[in-house]
């Protein structure tokens, strides 16, 4: 049997005790013992790091320290292995024992009751103790570790004291203080968000009756941040089997989870990407043969869906591609068989539209996925639709044959001048035109110039004369000598530029047409058009010639003159029509129409439009000329300046309509004078009929002391009645002198919204209407007088009252709109008709379609004070109303003090 070496240090003041304590350990013969002895307690912790014990006998009370500060030294010293004291107590205390414990003693002996077995147990238990301990702490450290590494934390829940305890890594895990959870369930699921929290309650729940093992993620929201967790949980039972615990683990996913997303956001936008790239993406499994993807451009291009062309399988090909390309796609899947991974390869074929229609395809192809032995197995390609493509190839086949036919049939020369070479190729057309074989032109440019008339050859051809831009035309007229005839005839050379990527010019191909019978007309023409000219000139008439078969228009200088163009101006029918003022051109171009295709004289008037802005009258004339086959092919005419007459007509038509508004106004104004004196006198004498009558009857005293009272009321109110409308009538005089002043200070406008309300209460509920207010009460001070503003709103919550039937509704509302402030009142009486609209704010102006005077509208004077008092104010006011019958709106805005 191997003895284990055991160390140990004594320390007591008394050495007889240190001698007992030798004796008993030194017999113990389980353990070969080295025993040390000092009776200090500074030179034993000295000692101490010397020998390394296993075990310190201290006495509690030593000569310099206490076994306290000794054991709290010993801590101090940082050693990787503390050894196990045992404090020696002399009287038996057992509070100085609890210290002692609590300061780090593994054990406390009490002197008198010290015998060899107990002290010997005593070491021994000391010393396993302390080693289990630091076993026990290895093990949590690297559970630990183990832990972090794992981004994991673990958990245990009781389920009786509805205690939770998380492990102390838990805190570091995700970034949080100590202490930030209540230790039970409820707090817990708190922490879980709320989307994943009834989840979570019904998996625990399921755990808890079926006892089984779980695993389950949700999020948990910790100090702002979202966490994915991975929750592994046990349910612990206890003799009878209930539930008495759950223990488990919790893994911090956030990073895997966020990985996840990426990787679905990727394939998304790959996904993306494939939908909305122009063409037919797919992928095609060789080994299967059927396709595996197709995008949704499937269902524009082939009428088919990406689900319906997959489900087809093997059969796609031989229900979609027509029979003479099925032999072609072999050939292609076999060149794929040799093809590198980067190398793409192009196939064009057809394939049957869902309605029935062949539909031409061009497919760049390239291997995506290889076997295991380098073959390929899947290619990935893209399809574009070519239909339009080959249709115009098909197309310009034909074209080209029928151009061979043409250049035969037709009396031209057609030509291709490779400007590389330097070399002409001309059409058979020369020997008909100008009666050369093809052996006698010469194939260069060179031999071309030689037979244009001197005078036309201002220098050698060139490449410069074809400095155009690549399909566009260059048109030349000159004159060519005649093999046969010696004589030169007229041609139109019109030529067509091909240049390269590079904007390099590569060829010129033309066509040269005899037009010397329509030079002979066009002298003629000119020598004609001369005489009239010098005719026109001197009539003062503009004239102007339109070849609509080359659509050139020929104005003389006069003509240009009548619209202010330079003599030099190159002339069109679109500059005429831009010439013309907007209003005309329309009427003008559909009088030109109808001349060419109802064969009817051109007989206009028009405005022209000159550049410094002045308007002129023309009255055109004209004509329209025909070939034999009815087709307008000319148009000429006479252009001629009548803006003296039209300004003189238009003079006089100006004085009549002034005449006739004047006399309108006289007849509108002694009207209004005839209703103003008469509702003057209404207004004045009703209440004053009232006054008189009931003055009378108090003269009498037949009246008893109720009727009094009503009497004097009736009688203040005509009174009052007669003093607002004398004060209308005064401020109405003020305004007209200019005399109506304002005395200004900063106003707040919700008092004197207040104050208006005020004033029509008790009428509105007379006749039971309800009057609603909507104030901003951020809505700023404005310059004004008081008194004029609660003339201003009460003078139009007045009219809202008079003019709303019983039961209606008035609302004002108070807002800020920018710089101003603005009040609507809004009300569901009779309203306005759109024709009375615009003359509500006019002095004496009534409806005219009021259905009584008796409903006492007043003068016609209050609109008029509120919107003269609004504008001195520096604001607006407007009405509107969607019509008779369905109330009215005022709006004023004044400006705020800024």
């Amino acid at each position: 049997m191997i003895k284990h070496e055991l160390t140990v240090l004594i320390v007591d003041g008394s050495r007889k005790s240190r001698e007992n304590y030798r004796q008993y350990i030194a017999e113990d013969t389980s353990y070969t013992s080295i025993i040390y002895e000092e009776e200090s307690g500074k030179k034993a912790l000295e000692l101490s790091q010397i020998i390394k014990p296993n075990a310190i006998l201290v006495e509690l009370e030593l000569p310099d320290i206490n076994a306290l500060e000794f054991i709290t030294l010993l801590k101090s010293y940082n050693i990787e292995k503390i050894p196990s004291v045992i404090v020696l107590i002399d009287k038996k205390n057992y509070s100085v024992a609890v210290s002692a414990m609590k300061s780090g003693a593994c054990d406390c002996l009490f002197k008198e009751e010290i015998t060899p077995e107990l002290l010997r147990h005593t070491v021994h238990s000391a010393i396993t103790n302390a080693s289990l301990r630091r076993e026990l702490q290895r093990s949590e450290e690297r559970l630990r570790l183990s832990l972090e590494a794992a981004q994991m934390a673990t958990w245990e829940w009781d389920l009786i004291t509805d205690k939770v305890w998380l492990s102390p890594n838990f805190v570091t895990l995700f970034g949080l203080e100590p202490g930030m959870f209540a230790e039970t369930a409820e707090a817990w699921l708190e922490k879980v968000h709320p989307e994943d929290r009834e989840k979570v309650k019904n998996r625990i729940a399921q755990q808890r009756i079926q006892q089984n093992d779980s695993s389950q993620e949700y999020r948990l929201l910790l100090n702002e941040k979202i966490y994915w967790v991975c929750s592994q949980s046990r349910v612990i039972l206890d003799a009878s089997n209930s539930p008495i615990r759950m223990v488990g683990t919790i893994h911090d996913i956030t990073e895997r989870k966020q990985t996840q997303k990426k990787l679905q956001d990727s394939q998304r936008f790959i996904q993306q990407i494939a939908e909305t790239v122009p063409g037919l993406i797919y992928v095609y499994d060789l080994i299967e043969q059927r396709n595996v993807y197709i995008n949704s451009q499937a269902i524009g291009m082939l009428g088919y869906t990406p689900e319906l062309m997959i489900s087809m399988g093997e059969e796609a090909i031989s229900q979609l591609m027509h029979p003479s390309d099925r032999l072609e796609i072999v050939k292609h899947w076999q060149r794929l068989k040799s093809a590198a991974d980067e190398e793409v390869f192009t196939f064009e074929y057809r394939m049957r539209h869902m309605n029935g229609e062949w539909r031409w395809f061009c497919s760049r192809d390239k291997v995506y996925k290889r076997t295991p032995l380098g073959l390929p197995h899947q290619i990935i390609g893209n399809a574009q639709d070519i239909t339009e493509r080959k249709q115009m190839e098909e197309a310009l086949k034909l074209t080209q044959e029928r151009f061979q036919l043409a250049t035969t049939a037709v009396n031209c020369i057609v030509y291709d001048w490779d400007i590389q070479s330097n070399t002409v190729e001309r059409s058979e057309g020369i020997i008909e035109q100008l009666g050369y074989t093809q052996e006698e032109a010469l194939p260069t440019p060179e031999w071309w110039r030689s037979i244009i008339h001197p005078d036309d050859i201002k220098e050698p051809i060139k490449e410069s004369q074809f400095d155009l831009p690549s399909g566009n035309l260059n048109s030349m007229e000159y004159r060519l000598c005649h093999k046969y005839e010696k004589r030169y005839i007229w041609v139109r050379d019109t030529a067509f530029v091909v240049r390269d990527k590079d904007d390099n010019l590569l060829r010129v191909v033309g066509i040269t047409i005899d037009i010397n019978d329509i030079k002979q007309t066009e002298i003629k023409f000119q020598e004609s058009a001369e005489q009239v000219r010098l005719a026109t000139t001197a009539a003062e008439l503009g004239m102007w010639f339109w070849d609509i078969t080359v659509d050139e228009l020929v104005w003389t200088e006069k003509c240009k003159a009548l619209f202010g163009l330079s003599p030099d101006t190159k002339m069109s029918y679109e500059l005429f029509l831009n010439c013309l003022h907007s209003e005309d051109r329309q009427r003008t171009h559909e009088a030109v129409t109808r001349c060419l295709e109802e064969k009817v004289d051109y007989d206009i008037e028009y405005r022209s439009v000159w550049s410094d802005g002045s308007v002129h009258w023309i009255a055109a004339k004209g004509r329209s000329f025909y070939d034999a086959e009815d087709k307008p092919i000319k148009m000429m005419g006479t252009a001629q300046n009548i803006t003296e007459r039209k300004e003189l007509e238009l003079e006089r038509k100006r004085l009549l309509e002034l005449e006739q508004i004047a006399r309108t106004q006289a007849e509108n104004a002694n009207r209004a004078k005839d209703n103003f004196v008469a509702m003057v006198s209404h207004d004045l004498r009703a209440p004053l009929n009232s006054i008189l009558g009931w003055t009378r009857l108090l003269k009498a005293g037949k009246v008893d002391q109720k009727a009094t009272t009503r009497a004097l009321e009736i009688i203040e109110r005509s009174a009052k009645s007669q003093s607002r409308l004398i004060e209308d009538l005064l401020d109405v005089s003020r305004m007209i002198q200019g005399q109506l002043q304002l005395v200004l200070t900063p106003v707040s406008l919700i008092t004197v919204i207040e104050y208006a309300i005020e004033q029509i209460t008790t009428v509105a509920a007379d006749k039971q209407i309800h009057v609603e207010s909507k104030i901003d009460e951020t809505v700023g001070l404005i310059s004004g007088d008081l008194n004029r503003l609660q003339q201003i709103l009460s003078n139009i919550l007045s009219n809202a009252v008079k003019f709303t039937p019983s039961g209606g509704r008035i609302e004002i509302c108070l807002e800020c709109l920018g710089s101003d402030a603005q009040i609507r009142v809004i009300d569901t009486g009779k309203g306005m008709s759109s024709e009375f609209l615009p003359y509500v704010f006019e002095r004496f102006r009534q409806e005219e379609n009021s259905t009584a005077r008796a409903v006492n509208q007043g003068l016609g004077l209050g609109l008029a004070i509120v919107r003269h008092l609004v504008e001195q104010h520096g604001g607006t006011i407007s009405a509107e109303s969607p019509g008779e019958g369905l109330g009215s709106t005022f709006i004023v805005r004044l400006p705020l003090i800024r």
